[in-house]
């Protein structure tokens, strides 16, 4: 009997500590950023038509209810997705103190970008978004506007400084940053885009996108020389 009545307190007292405990609330930042991962996942696998803000909960193992505490909807979920990928690339460059300086800073953070698009996931993510375009168009606006416009903002204002200072001449920032780009890392992307094998031609086009990269930088320095 008065084994059975320790074992019978001890399970209440297990008991009351489990009515009492509370399950650790996440920090914001940490919730969030496991929406965003859950969200890639679901999109790479399902699709971003097929996928849910209930599958992205799910997978994220919170309620759909916390997930609308951080997103408005699926599209505010993919262009947050983009801009945690993608957001940081040319975050606070340096000025420079001349020419060569600025293309040492230039060929730097292209080829920064450029690891980054060409990353696995990041071409899964393109891929995604070129097979999905045509149904969802705001698939592709998001995809350009936080790559090609969000995300280099800094290197649009940077080109401003370095020609205030006089080091180059340019009458649009934005359209030589967008042709930089171009030039620098559109072949690479398409080659990727279009590869059966991805990982097999990645040192071969890391080569070449490097080579690319400082011949861009040299012809976009000859030329803002030439206009200056």
């Amino acid at each position: 009997m008065a084994g059975r009545a320790q074992r019978a307190e001890a399970t209440g007292e297990a008991e009351c500590g489990r009515r009492r405990g509370r399950p650790a609330v996440l920090p914001e930042a940490v919730r969030r950023a496991r929406l965003i991962e859950a969200a890639e996942a679901i999109f790479l696998e399902r699709g971003y038509a097929a996928a849910t803000m209930d599958d992205v909960a799910q997978q994220a193992g919170m309620s759909k209810k916390t997930l609308y505490l951080f997103f408005d909807g699926k599209a505010d979920l993919f262009r947050a997705l983009l801009r945690n990928q993608m957001g940081p690339t040319f975050s606070a460059l340096p000025d420079a103190a001349d020419r060569r300086e600025m293309g040492e800073i230039l060929v730097t953070h292209l080829t920064r970008f450029a690891d980054l698009l060409m990353s696995a996931r990041q071409i899964a993510m393109m891929r995604l978004v070129v097979s999905e375009a045509h149904r969802v168009p705001e698939l592709a606006e998001a995809f350009h506007r936080e790559a090609f416009e969000t995300c280099p903002e800094e290197l649009v204002r940077w080109l401003k400084r370095m020609n205030e200072k006089g080091l180059i001449a340019v009458e649009d920032a934005e359209e030589t940053v967008e042709m930089l780009f171009g030039a620098a890392i559109g072949g690479s992307a398409i080659k990727a885009l279009t590869s059966a094998d991805l990982a097999a031609d990645a040192v071969a086009e890391k080569a070449a996108m490097v080579r690319r990269i400082h011949r861009a930088v040299e012809v976009f320095l000859r030329m803002a020389e030439i206009a200056s």
